[in-house]
């Protein structure tokens, strides 16, 4: 039973993290927003590695929002 319970919140965790990746993907603020989280929230130096080409992506799309 526990191993159930662990895989139905892996599955969670990886359907919210898609749909808050993908929303972030299409909005400057929420961008922004998810760069900043990630940077703050995500201290192991292995997970950062992970996510350099993330917010990459997160960083210009939020650049966007900066230019008229």
């Amino acid at each position: 039973m526990k191993e159930r319970q662990k895989a139905s919140e892996t599955r969670r965790k990886i359907i919210v993290g898609s749909v808050a990746i993908s929303n972030a993907l299409k909005d400057p603020e929420k961008a922004r927003a998810l760069a900043a989280l990630l940077r703050r929230a995500v201290t192991r130096e292995v997970d950062q590695k992970e996510l350099v080409g993330l917010l990459e992506e997160l960083d210009g799309v939020a650049a966007k929002a900066a230019r008229p």
